[in-house]
Parts: C-alpha cells; sequence; structure tokens
C-alpha cells in the first residue's frame, strides 16, 4: 500500500525501475542543454559535450544566473516527456491506487506539471524553506482548480540523492497539527508562504531515498529542502495528485 501513512504522514516506495530512471536522466540532461542553450552560454559551452550533465553541474562552480535560469517553468517536462512519465508502470499505479486521481496543472498547460530540482552542493539558496503545499493552494486561489470533492497528495522522487547527505526534510506528524502560525509573501510572481512558528531541529527527518523511490505525502505535511551536503548535485521530481476526497486522508 503506497498511501501516506496516518501518522506519519507520509509513505515511501518505489515508483520507476532502473532502467526507467536512466531514461528519466536522459530527458532531464536533455532539458537542461536546451534551457543553457538558450539562457548561459558559458553554461552551455561547458556542459553540452558531456553525457550525463547532471553528474558534472556541481563543477561549473557558483553562478549567480543559477537561480534565474532555473525558474519553474524551465523546469517542467515538455509534452512528449509528460506522456512519458505518465506511461510508466508506477506512476499508472500510483495514480489507480487513489482511485480516479490525476496530476495537477497549476501552470495551466493542458497537461500535468511534472517539474524537476536541482539542488547544488552547500547552496542555500537552492532549497525552499519548511512549508505546507496546501498553503500555496489556499494563496494562489487553487491555481484555477475546482476542488470540489477533491484532496491533494504530493509526490517527491529521487532522481540522484546520496544516502543521509541530501534529500527532502519533513516533520513526521505535521500535517495534523493546528498550532501553526504562517502568512504569504509575494515571491516570483505568486504569493508564497512562510512559515512563523519555530520549528525544533529535532523534530525534522531527512528522507534521502535511492534514484527511482518516491515520497508520498499529504498536502499538509511540513517539509522543505535540506541543504545539500553532498559532493554532487542533488536531483528530485515531483508533482501533485489530485484525488477523490476520502476520510482517511
Amino acid at each position: 500500500m503506497i498511501w501516506p501513512h496516518l501518522e506519519s504522514g507520509y509513505s515511501v516506495c518505489r515508483i520507476f525501475s532502473d532502467s526507467e530512471v536512466i531514461s528519466l536522466r536522459n530527458r532531464i540532461n536533455a532539458q537542461i542543454i536546451d534551457v543553457l542553450a538558450k539562457c548561459d552560454s558559458e553554461a552551455y559551452r561547458l556542459l553540452k559535450k558531456e553525457d550525463d550533465p547532471l553528474s558534472v553541474y556541481h563543477k561549473l562552480g557558483p553562478k549567480e544566473s543559477h537561480g534565474s535560469t532555473w525558474i519553474k517553468a524551465n523546469r517542467i517536462l515538455s509534452d512528449a516527456d509528460t506522456a512519458w512519465i505518465e506511461s510508466t508502470a508506477g506512476i499508472m499505479a500510483l495514480c489507480n491506487s487513489f482511485g480516479s486521481s490525476k496530476t495537477s496543472d497549476e501552470e495551466l498547460l493542458g497537461r500535468g506539471n511534472y517539474y524537476w530540482r536541482l539542488t547544488r552542493p552547500g547552496a542555500k539558496d537552492d532549497i525552499g524553506p519548511m512549508h505546507r503545499d496546501a498553503w500555496f493552494w489556499e494563496l494562489n486561489d487553487n491555481f484555477g482548480h475546482d476542488m470540489s470533492g477533491l484532496g491533494r497528495v504530493k509526490v517527491w522522487i529521487a532522481v540522484e540523492t546520496a544516502p543521509g547527505l541530501n534529500g527532502l526534510l519533513v516533520q513526521p506528524g505535521s500535517h495534523l497539527r493546528e498550532d501553526l502560525e504562517w502568512e504569504g509573501t509575494v515571491s516570483g510572481g505568486i504569493t508564497k508562504p512562510m512559515l512563523k512558528t519555530q520549528l525544533d531541529p529535532s523534530s525534522l527527518t531527512l528522507l534521502s531515498p535511492p534514484p527511482g523511490y518516491g515520497v508520498i505525502f499529504h498536502d499538509r505535511l511540513l517539509h522543505g529542502g535540506a541543504v545539500n551536503t553532498a559532493s554532487r548535485c542533488r536531483c528530485s521530481i515531483e508533482f501533485t495528485l489530485l484525488v477523490p476526497t476520502n476520510p482517511i486522508h
């Protein structure tokens, strides 16, 4: 069963086979090169001949253009790659496990939004603060979705991780908390939530599953990025499932 556990608010399971991870990695690599060709000529020149740009991106060193290059729009999978990912056995099984579900389209592209993240070693600016995804939806009018009779489940899948050195930071059981204080702030063209409640660092758990494994978690679970202490970039892909409202969620 791959539903989020009621107590912790998340589950970890394998979603992609080894060969599918390689295919996904190749697709992300191709997108990296395509975007750099348009946005960062220097990085493009250095990486265009590399067989696996993901494995050497960290060698570019500190780049002020990293944040402006890798805006969300440049990290969303293409039509063709979206069709491929939705044809994989793991994604189909995941969707079927929740009944009649579909991937959300926050960017209003007419297709499910699957987007990847690249976190450089030691780069604090590459990670997001602790938050609930539910807050993003509340602040942004549900991104144009009619949520009648629907709930949300977030999926985070490892593409390149190092056990214990990077991954997804969560506070187990926080989806049940009712004492959190937060506010909205405008950034990057959308309103984003900012957690005001101080968290005990010892209450946080670092999840760093191997490539192909995913974290399926409740829309209200507190989560965020962990500073990458590995020697190479961390890469993950994520999306939101819109699922029929069910009391066990």
